[in-house]
């Protein structure tokens, strides 16, 4: 969740298919332009920089980065320079929001759901 944060961040136009057509089938359809791979490469280097990632590692070589140090940059910088973590707050944003609303949609819509039991009053 924080990657497709952080890449909403650096190409918005990822999330710009409406909620209810985003099926896996259409967003696996998205093809990165080469300015949008320039601007990922360089956001990646500097959130990289930032956190004082070794500059020998693979992180800074697009062919051999991989996204878990990605994830590990995005949570150092989380810790160490108060970058947005916490991923509740996350998914209550724009345009995450709507895309949780139609999962919830798609996942309980067939199916009846009733509350969780209550426990008994106190008396």
């Amino acid at each position: 969740m924080r990657q497709l944060s952080w890449l909403h961040g650096v190409v918005p136009r990822i999330m710009e298919t409406p909620a209810a057509e985003a099926t896996a089938e259409k967003t696996s359809t998205i093809k990165f332009t080469d300015d949008e791979r320039k601007a990922i490469d360089e956001a990646v280097t500097a959130a990289a920089i930032l956190a004082k990632v070794d500059i020998e590692d693979r992180i800074y070589w697009p062919k051999t980065a991989r996204t878990s140090g990605l994830r590990d940059v995005l949570c150092t910088l989380a810790v160490d320079h108060d970058l947005p973590s916490n991923v509740g707050q996350m998914l209550q944003s724009p345009p995450f929001e709507e895309r949780m609303k139609e999962a919830k949609a798609r996942i309980y819509g067939p199916y009846e759901v009733s509350p969780a039991p209550q426990p008994p009053a106190a008396s």
